[in-house]
């Protein structure tokens, strides 16, 4: 069992960034294009910012754990342009 979670573009300048900065990975000969997990972990702490989900939470946390060589200037860059300073410190960043 796989879950996929389908994102809208919402006419956004980060929502803009995230959909340059996409992989694209061939998938059992199907082109398919992911978030990168920086802008995952910027995404989960909107919808955690909007619905106090500490899902999400843990969500990030288990990013931060899991992943190698992430981006943190990136990240850090958008938390304050996006109002996450308080999300990111709960969650170690």
């Amino acid at each position: 069992l796989v879950k996929i979670d389908f994102i809208i573009r919402k006419p956004t300048a980060f929502q803009e960034m995230t959909f340059t900065r996409r992989k694209r990975l061939v998938i059992g000969n199907h082109p398919l294009w992911f978030i990168s997990p920086e802008d995952l972990i910027l995404s989960k702490l909107l919808w955690a910012k909007d619905s106090q989900s500490e899902m999400q939470l843990n969500d990030v946390r288990n990013i931060l754990r899991t992943s190698d060589n992430l981006d943190r200037a990136h990240i850090t860059g958008w938390i304050s342009k996006l109002g996450l300073v308080t999300l990111a410190k709960k969650v170690g960043l």
